[in-house]
C-alpha cells in the first residue's frame, strides 16, 4: 500500500492493483497483472511502478491506470515482491530468482552498463540509495552495497537472521532488522 497525491495504491492477491481516492474511498481505476501483487508500488513523476508474482515490473499512468507508452513490462526470472527504488531515472529491485536488477524508468529496458547482481538468497525488501551506491538486503541475511552504475559489489556484510524489511539510513549508517534467534524479528 502506498499513498501519493491523495491516491491510495493497493496491490492484492486477486492479481490487481487498485487506485482509490484516499479521502472518499472511491475506486479510481484498477489494473490486472498475471498473478498476485504483494509488492508495494512506487510512484514517480505521474507513473506508478508495480511488481508482481508474474515476474513483471509494470509502469502505469497514475491518472488512468493504463500502461505507460514506451515502457515495456520488464520480466525478471522470479516473482517481484518488493517496491522498486527509483534513483537517477532507474528502477532498482530484486526478485525471488536471487537477482538484483536495474532498468530504465522510461523504457523498462535493462540499464546500460549495469550487470545484474546475483545474491545468496531472495530479495524481499526495497533497496535504498546512498550517494551513488545501492544498498540491498537479501532474505539470506546479507547486506550488499552495489555500484549504482555498474552493479559491481562494493561490499557485503552477513548478519544473523533473514532480512525482510527495507533498510534505513541514519547519517552514514545502514540500519536493518532481522529475524535473528526465534524468528520473531
Amino acid at each position: 500500500m502506498f499513498i501519493d497525491n491523495g491516491v491510495l495504491y493497493v496491490g492484492s492477491s486477486d492479481n490487481k492493483l487498485y487506485a482509490v481516492n484516499a479521502v472518499t474511498g472511491e475506486q479510481l481505476w484498477q489494473f490486472e497483472t498475471g498473478d498476485k501483487i504483494w509488492a508495494k508500488p512506487a510512484v514517480h513523476n505521474g507513473t506508478v511502478y508495480i511488481g508482481s508474482f508474474d515476474r513483471k515490473m509494470y509502469a502505469l499512468n497514475a491518472s488512468t491506470g493504463l500502461p505507460e507508452n514506451g515502457f515495456s513490462a520488464f520480466e525478471a526470472g522470479g516473482a517481484i515482491l518488493c517496491a522498486p527504488l527509483i534513483h537517477n531515472d532507474t528502477l532498482y529491485f530484486g526478485s525471488l530468482d536471487q537477482n538484483f536488477y536495474a532498468i530504465d524508468a522510461i523504457t523498462g529496458q535493462p540499464k546500460q552498463g549495469f550487470t545484474t547482481f546475483k545474491a545468496d538468497n531472495w530479495f524481499w525488501a526495497q533497496a535504498i540509495a546512498y550517494d551513488e551506491s545501492i544498498i540491498a538486503v537479501s532474505l539470506g541475511g546479507r547486506v550488499y552495497a552495489l555500484d549504482g552504475e555498474s552493479g559491481r559489489e562494493l561490499w557485503a556484510v552477513e548478519v544473523e537472521g533473514a532480512v525482510r524489511g527495507t533498510p534505513v539510513l541514519v547519517k552514514d549508517r545502514v540500519v536493518i532488522g532481522t529475524d535473528e534467534g526465534n524468528n520473531t524479528g
